[in-house]
Parts: structure tokens; sequence; C-alpha cells
């Protein structure tokens, strides 16, 4: 481990990769399943923000980009209460003839 670091790399590794596809209140929750440790959500923010991330590049260039995000319900058994979840999406396609 590197000096004055009290996580080991690879659990650094398994709450970025849980902080990228949930919130920080659920990373910790996954990781603390998961590892058996705690690692606030604090601390997930913090490793994400100092964290070097490779940009992405392209082999082509991006003609047309759309993103787009918001809450959808999720189907709940009747009886259940009803579940929220939000969404982000990102699209960088081609342009094609014929639509605008």
């Amino acid at each position: 481990m590197r000096p004055r670091q009290q996580i080991s790399p690879y659990l650094e590794l398994c709450c970025l990769r849980q902080s990228a596809v949930v919130s920080y209140e659920q990373a910790t929750a996954e990781i603390e399943v998961q590892t058996g440790r705690r690692v606030s959500a604090k601390t997930q923010q913090r490793l994400e923000e100092r964290h070097a991330f490779e940009l992405p590049t392209s082999d082509v260039p991006v003609e047309q980009m759309s993103l787009d995000g918001g809450m959808i319900r999720l189907r709940t058994p009747l009886g259940e209460a009803a579940e929220w979840r939000e969404y982000k999406a990102l699209n960088l396609g081609e342009l094609h003839q014929g639509m605008a």
C-alpha cells in the first residue's frame, strides 16, 4: 500500500467501479456486502475526485451527440411501494442521411 493510504489498491478499484454505476451511498452498501469493509460515501467521492481517469478517444469524429436523463418508475408487485430510479444516457452516434 502507498504511504498514508488506508485502503488497498484492489479495494480502491472496487470502490471506483461501484461509484461509476451507482450512487456513493449505494456503493458504500455494495462494497460492505462484497468485501466486509465499510468505505463511507464521502471516501468514495474523494477516491473518485483524486483519481486521474484516462479520457476516452475516438477514431471517428463525433458528428452528433445527445444526452438525456430523468427518473423512471419500476414496476413493483401490487401492494408494494413504487420504486423510482434515475437514469442518464449519452449517445455519440453518426448522423445518418434522411434523419434530421
